[in-house]
């Protein structure tokens, strides 16, 4: 990861600016972890240190800074499927372009995902837990990301995201900043000890880092299985949950083809909004008439669970199914 040193001392003059301008600058005690639906908490770093911020956007201090900030900080996923991110943060009074927070596999590759919330729906008063939904991305475990937060670059449009100056506050991650639109990135604080509280111990190359104040949710993965059961009238197919968890919004559907003249084409689909492990779902295929030879395509998938399919070939003589291959 290529960095840049940054007068960090200006950054600290910054930050104690900060706390002049952002409005009440109180923390949130709430702690409830707010679950929807299946997702459990993976992955976070709660603790905030009074006064410790970052800003994110841009931000002008006559004769001290004028700079754009963009935030990330690492994280390893646990779960395989991310559905939302809680980040605590604050809003200037002048801020009204959304807070953007996306998730990326390099800090300087594109966003794998990304989702805002209006100026209008953050706290301006107090650091707040703000949700951000994620579109059920599905992310490898044990391997490090990103969640990038930044908004427009546009003239005192800028937030603060609450943040821990200890180093191991979090150990599987740390916080990065950008000021140039995200091309190059640092974690270096290591000239940070006027900040109340600096942790003596260094991570991350020698160099003292921050960590920001952060949940993530996610879901276990599954995996279905498609099983054929045999039928003379109506060809029925067993979906099977092979793992040690619960699918959740199953989808299963089924497609058939061929006849004389291909005149067969018919779909077939249910659907469970769970379906726990070990249990089975069955797609019952209706009846119909024909003549001539048919091919039968199901595929199921989950919200954490791949899709997988199958494919067998048949007869059907009138409304009488002959099966040769399963």
């Amino acid at each position: 990861m290529k960095k840049i040193k940054y007068k960090w001392e200006a950054v600290v003059v910054v930050i104690v600016a900060l706390v002049c301008i952002l409005p009440g600058s109180t923390w949130a005690t709430n702690k409830e972890i707010n679950e929807k639906g299946a997702d459990e908490l993976d992955q976070s770093q709660e603790v905030a240190v009074k006064d410790t911020f970052l800003p994110v956007g841009r931000l002008i201090i006559p004769d001290i800074v004028d700079l754009n900030f963009q935030i990330a900080q690492s994280f390893i996923p646990q779960k395989a499927v991310l559905t939302r991110i809680e980040v605590s943060i604050i809003k200037n009074v002048t801020a009204s372009y959304p807070f953007i927070l996306g998730i990326r596999d390099e800090l300087t590759h594109p966003d794998l995902v990304n989702t805002s919330v209006s100026a209008d729906d953050i706290p301006k008063d107090n650091f707040s837990w703000v949700e951000f939904d994620i579109s059920n991305l599905w992310v490898t475990v044990g391997q490090t990301y990103y969640m990038v937060c930044y908004t427009e670059n546009s003239t005192d449009n800028f937030y603060g995201w609450a943040a821990n100056n200890d180093s191991e506050a979090y150990p599987d991650g740390c916080a990065w900043i950008s000021t140039d639109d995200g091309d190059t990135w640092s974690n270096d604080s290591v000239d940070l000890e006027l900040i109340n509280n600096q942790h003596p111990n260094p991570k991350e190359e020698g160099n003292a880092t921050w960590d920001m104040v952060f949940r993530t949710y996610g879901i276990d993965a599954t995996n279905l299985v498609i099983e054929y059961q045999p039928s003379l009238l109506r060809p029925r197919f067993l979906i099977k949950n092979a793992g040690s968890v619960s699918a959740y919004a199953v989808e299963v559907s089924a497609q058939i083809t061929g006849g004389l003249f291909n005149q067969i084409n018919a779909s077939f689909s249910t659907n469970a909004s769970e379906l726990p492990a070990n249990e089975s779902l069955m797609l019952n295929v209706g009846t119909l008439f024909g003549f001539g030879p048919v091919t039968i395509k199901v595929r199921t998938w989950a919200l954490n669970a791949e899709e997988t399919e199958t494919e067998i070939s048949g007869f059907l003589l009138f409304i009488f199914w002959i099966i040769s291959a399963g």
